[in-house]
């Protein structure tokens, strides 16, 4: 199911992507 596998690595990178913005702001 590797559609379900890239949903989960979305969900992973999230975190990451929120912390750059707020740091961006």
């Amino acid at each position: 199911k590797p559609h379900l596998d890239r949903r989960g690595a979305i969900i992973q990178g999230m975190p990451g992507f929120w912390a750059n913005v707020i740091a961006n702001h």
